[in-house]
């Protein structure tokens, strides 16, 4: 039976493919979905994306200047009064991440018949930077009505972290990974060789997705600086940028590449010999990540270098597509580079190739619409 959905994010939904996804699937399995979001930045407020109708709120507050703790509530009162007001008669509010859930439990005071997805993007009360006080809010959130709901996560340790904490009940929880949609052919593509003029015989390894905090990007600059015929690109945006830009002038082997579409980024990454994840270990979040890189680097059959954080290690370890880095330094990163560019990436197509046989969007849909139909 078809079902109203509004899937419920705190941005602008310029750029959310694993939102797009879900919705996208959960449009052409029949359900009426809309995608609500925040409007600002350029982006429309009403538009329609295949199956999906996409609403933006602009806010009224909006005017009101930014950076300011009072004005910010205000904002986020107007907001949550607004999606109460003109969608809580939707069946599920599928509620991406914490704020929504936030708003969620309060719709239902409202209307009891609301239901709830809960969708943990993250291990929302251990990620880095956010206060104490931060911490325990969501805390108390989940352990009172996380029950009441049904609970997606991106990883196993996450759900583990939830089931233990919580008491969830596993029958109302489903892991769904963003993955890519398969292809079974990786088109041959020189993309990065063309752009930067590196020789056929000198090995890339690409780091891919945003060039921020936590991100071990000032870590990785340091381990290439010291390489020889060893080529490390860095894909991606945030506030890193000038760091890069900065080390690929002077640094022959170093190279900065704006981010690309969606739709382009295999495309790219399969340009390269090797991928990278160098999430630094300073939360429990980031511990226990599974990062879409992780996915797009084995969809682009490129094997994986991955810092020794629990799940990503797992993954690319138990699947034998690459190694682990010992440590969280310039001197081990080398080391390891250094050993991973001596094996030929074809070893590794094989263990890639079933890898993204079993982890892709066409595996991760079923899943989805058959824990839906559950709700």
């Amino acid at each position: 039976m078809s079902k109203r959905i509004v899937s419920i994010l705190f941005s602008n939904y310029k750029n959310d493919n694993r939102v797009y996804k879900m919705a996208t699937s959960l449009a052409e399995d029949g359900n009426d979905v809309t995608v609500l979001a925040l409007c600002y930045g350029g982006v429309l407020e009403r538009e329609t994306q295949g199956k999906i109708n996409v609403r933006r709120i602009k806010l009224k507050s909006s005017i009101l200047p930014n950076g300011n703790k009072l004005f910010g509530s205000i904002k986020y009162l107007e907001f949550i009064f607004r999606i109460i007001w003109g969608y809580s008669r939707a069946d599920i509010w599928h509620c991406n991440d914490f704020k929504p859930f936030m708003v969620g439990v309060f719709a239902r005071f409202f209307r009891r018949k609301l239901k709830l997805v809960y969708d943990c993007h993250e291990l929302q009360s251990e990620t880095w930077g956010i206060s104490s006080i931060e911490k325990k809010l969501t805390k108390f959130i989940e352990r009172k009505f996380a029950q009441s709901a049904s609970v997606i996560t991106v990883g196993k340790s996450i759900e583990q972290v939830y089931i233990e904490r919580y008491k969830l009940d596993k029958s109302r929880m489903e892991i769904i990974y963003n993955v890519p949609h398969v292809e079974i052919e990786v088109t041959e593509s020189h993309i990065l060789r063309e752009a930067f003029n590196i020789p056929a015989e000198q090995k890339i390894f690409i780091y891919q997705g945003g060039l921020s905090k936590g991100r071990g990007i000032p870590l990785l600059l340091e381990t290439f600086k010291g390489l020889k015929d060893i080529h490390a690109v860095f894909m991606g945006y945030g506030i890193f940028d000038k760091d890069v830009i900065e080390a690929s002038e002077n640094h022959v082997n170093i190279h900065f590449q704006e981010a690309v579409p969606y739709e382009k980024v295999l495309s790219y990454t399969s340009s390269a010999d090797y991928g990278m994840i160098s999430t630094e270990n300073v939360c429990l979040n980031h511990f226990y990540c599974m990062p879409n890189k992780l996915f797009e680097y084995s969809h682009s059959e490129i094997p994986i270098l991955v810092n020794a954080l629990e799940d990503c290690r797992n993954f690319v370890e138990g699947n034998e597509i690459g190694m682990a880095v010992k440590e969280e330094t310039p001197e081990s990163w080398r080391e390891a580079v250094l050993e991973l560019s001596k094996i030929d990436k074809s070893e590794f197509t094989s263990n890639l190739k079933k890898v993204k046989g079993i982890y892709n969007w066409q595996n991760e849909e079923k899943k989805l619409l058959e824990f839906y139909k559950k709700i």
